[in-house]
């Protein structure tokens, strides 16, 4: 239950309240990561599921769309978009490896950051509102939650990709400091043994189609976004980790809508 709550503290702003001092490497908490992911998206999971419901999900798509997408951001402080406006700030600009560092670490938002956190936001926006249209075609509220899994799931997916990145050592360090090195002491197979073992229970549920389809998508685009790390920056970093969880997530809601 430690391991839990700390987990919670380092990826969400939920007011979480832990006994005593931690001091156990944070390596040993990324099995719990897609169970993060689980609690982020059950808001927006219930939430879509009220509004199609009611009749809005229906009436007006795009604007509750907007509100799941926003309660996402707000469970996690947008901790993870900002890591992926900080990569596309970084990664674009023509530069050296010392000078992309330094305009990741600026907490200023650059003109690649804007374009890459608008087009990344309105495909997610988009996504939930097809998905909600589609739900609405249920006629129950059992066939509704089905059909807005893909909502709860998509973060699942993310946190999930978080923890095998974390979980690669052939991924190097861009930094010998900051979260990525400070999670990667302490890791253990079972880790990741127990990461996949609740993304499972997590995507039971989900159209075996649609979790097919992500996990390629994802398994084509995250060796990709690790090799450009790699060639921009040197390695991985904390906002590295972070923009590949938006990305995989992202998918994942596309991937939903394609099916």
């Amino acid at each position: 239950m430690r391991h839990i709550l700390q987990t919670f503290a380092l990826l969400t702003c939920l007011p979480v309240r832990q006994t005593g001092d931690y001091d156990q490497p944070w390596g040993r908490l990324t099995g719990w990561f897609p169970l993060i992911g689980a609690v982020v998206g059950l808001p927006a999971l219930l939430l879509a599921a009220a509004a199609v419901a009611s009749g809005a999900g229906i009436r007006a798509p795009m604007p509750v769309a907007v509100l799941v997408v926003a309660i996402g951001a707000a469970m996690t402080g947008a901790l993870h978009l900002d890591g992926w406006a900080d990569c596309c700030d970084a990664f674009f600009v023509p530069a050296s490896r010392e000078r992309r560092l330094q305009i990741m670490a600026d907490p200023h938002l650059g003109s690649f950051g804007i374009i890459g956190l608008t087009f990344l936001i309105l495909l997610k926006v988009t996504a939930v509102a097809h998905l909600l249209q589609f739900a609405a075609a249920g006629d129950c509220l059992l066939t509704i939650l089905h059909g807005l899994w893909p909502l709860l799931a998509a973060p699942v997916i993310g946190r999930w990709a978080l923890t095998l990145l974390i979980h690669m050592p052939s991924l190097p360090l861009a930094r010998d400091d900051g979260m990525a090195a400070a999670i990667r002491q302490g890791l253990a197979q079972s880790q990741f043994l127990l990461a996949t073992i609740l993304a499972t229970l997590f995507l039971v549920p989900l159209d075996p189609r649609i979790t097919a389809c992500a996990l390629g998508a994802a398994a084509f685009t995250l060796p990709l976004f690790a090799w450009l790390a790699v060639r921009r920056i040197g390695g991985i970093t904390g906002d590295v980790l972070g923009a590949a969880t938006e990305l995989t997530e992202t998918l994942a809601l596309v991937a939903a809508c394609l099916i």
